[in-house]
């Protein structure tokens, strides 16, 4: 059965230990991982979420900006971005997707994205 989502946030099983502010993306069963390098995943993981808990997603089609974490190669401002290795925003060959709003300063860095 499917469902029609109007405010941009889901709840959804972790498959593993995941940390907030993730890109995570769905699996076949339903439950979410760590998106793959150059992939766009489905959204950002809220909080954190421990193996079989549920977490909050704010998915790529919710309005506003969404707050992601970087790894240490993505950090100018207004510079095109993606997902790599880990779920973190940084440097890919493709599938450019978002633009950081703020320069950041390192791995683990959480800072504002936009969706392009």
């Amino acid at each position: 059965m499917s469902s029609q989502n109007d405010i941009g946030f889901k709840s959804f099983a972790a498959s593993g230990a995941l940390t907030a502010f993730t890109v995570v993306q769905v699996q076949a069963d339903g439950t979410i991982k760590v998106a793959a390098n150059n992939t766009k995943g489905n959204g950002v993981l809220q909080e954190d979420a421990a193996d079989g808990g549920y977490a909050s997603v704010k998915l790529w089609s919710a309005p506003g900006t969404h707050m992601a974490a970087i790894s240490g190669s993505a950090v100018t401002a207004a510079t095109t971005y993606g997902v790599i290795t880990g779920g973190y925003i940084g440097v890919v060959t493709l599938n450019y997707f978002v633009s950081l709003e703020t320069a950041a300063d390192g791995d683990g860095t959480v800072v504002e994205v936009v969706t392009i």
